[in-house]
């Protein structure tokens, strides 16, 4: 017996997924045990994982993750022959498989320490309707920040009352939808050494200055969202515009069929995020074939179209997204070619604590910017900023 843990992706996800370990049972004798973690306790509970080498063998983790579980010497590496078996390396979306040989942690003959499952990414959705009511074109309302900034500014005008709805308060996907708006500023969060934050140099803050700029736009039943009350805001037909991850596509298909005929996708200004999740071996799994046979099960073509149906989640695998399931569809089309040249957060040991710092001062800037009837909010994005920059160089410049 092997026991696998995921995170929670929703109920459809679980079960097409136990239908796949059904089969995999079923073919190689082998029985898996599915264990499933909710984002608020996955962190914590595999961290114990890779302190006590105890529990799943195999684990889904956040691509932000894997650095800080090998600096804890946690995860079984895949060799050279390993890696063959999985079809290699170019078999993936480069920026996913760069994420799994983990920065700074390359070791002879080790080509990887996780193996890219799902990937994610951010699209803005947006009502036909209500931009056609609008006089706004849809193949540029959203081709620059200005344009954006315009598009909601039209909508407004014409008496949309959520012209867009977005989370504000503490949810890691704001820096997620941020980052496309400070790369393509040609803003970075690090210094090239590692060894202090670049967010508050002139480019990134001008990035970061247009994204928050949205919340000029966040009419009173738009606010104090958190991202799950935002999307289904959006899904329901009661905004005109999103920041959300590709999942959103069929939850609105799902919650309300009539208004989502009138919804389509775009990608956000700037350069597009990359996250996701890969698949690791923990060190203390001693049954090394299993678990070697289950990762090349779940990343295996057939895995991931049955997934990505049921889910909303993307493949990681290039050749898939060549399948006439997703190359006939223009929307799988947009977004496969997005992301062979997006991007992922830097990949060091110190990031997770740069990306919390940085959630934290996201949620404190929103907060600042809702609570004042007309905020300055180029001088509230400066004054949080500064604050958290100084305190990460101060660590960063000994890491």
């Amino acid at each position: 017996m092997i026991e696998l843990s995921i995170m929670d992706h929703g109920v459809g996800f679980t079960n097409a997924l136990r239908a796949l370990l059904d089969q995999f049972e079923a073919t190689q004798h082998v029985e898996v045990r599915l264990r499933v973690l909710s984002w608020s306790e996955g962190w914590p509970e595999l961290v114990k994982v890779a302190l006590y080498g105890d529990g799943p063998h195999i684990s889904e983790v956040g691509s932000t993750w894997i650095n800080e579980f090998v600096s804890m010497n946690a995860l079984r590496p895949f060799i050279g022959t390993e890696i063959a078996r999985l079809g290699g390396a170019a078999q993936f979306l480069p920026s996913a498989w760069q994420t799994g040989m983990a920065g700074g942690h390359a070791q002879p003959g080790i080509m990887s320490w996780a193996i890219p499952w799902l990937a994610d990414t951010r699209l803005i959705y947006y009502r036909r309707d209500r931009l056609e009511r609008a006089g706004v074109d849809p193949a540029t309302a959203f081709r620059s920040p200005v344009a954006m900034l315009n598009t909601l500014a039209a909508l407004q005008a014409a008496g949309e009352p959520v012209p867009i709805v977005l989370p504000t308060r503490r949810v890691r996907n704001t820096l997620h939808n941020l980052a496309c708006w400070l790369w393509g500023a040609g803003g970075e969060f690090v210094t090239p050494d590692l060894k202090r934050v670049a967010f508050t140099l002139p480019q990134a803050k001008a990035g970061i200055y247009s994204y928050f700029d949205l919340g000029r736009y966040l009419s009173p039943d738009a606010r104090n969202l958190d991202e799950d009350q935002s999307e289904a805001a959006f899904a329901q037909g009661r905004a005109a515009v999103t920041l959300s991850g590709t999942w959103l596509r069929m939850m609105s298909d799902r919650n309300a069929p009539e208004a989502s005929a009138n919804v389509a996708q775009a990608l956000p200004p700037g350069v597009l995020f990359i996250g996701g999740s890969h698949l690791v071996i923990w060190k203390h799994t001693r049954q090394i074939d299993p678990a070697l046979a289950l990762v090349r099960y779940l990343i295996s073509a057939d895995a991931q179209v049955a997934i990505a149906r049921q889910s909303g989640q993307l493949p990681t695998r290039l050749d898939v997204f060549a399948l006439d399931a997703f190359s006939h569809d223009p929307f799988y089309q947009m977004v496969g070619e997005s992301l062979q040249t997006g991007r992922t957060f830097p990949s060091f040991a110190l990031w997770g604590l740069v990306e919390n710092k940085l959630t934290d001062a996201a949620a404190d800037i929103w907060a600042d910017i809702l609570a004042a009837p007309a905020p300055d909010i180029h001088a509230i994005v400066d004054r949080r900023l500064d604050e958290v920059a100084d305190r990460l160089n101060s660590t960063l410049a000994y890491y």
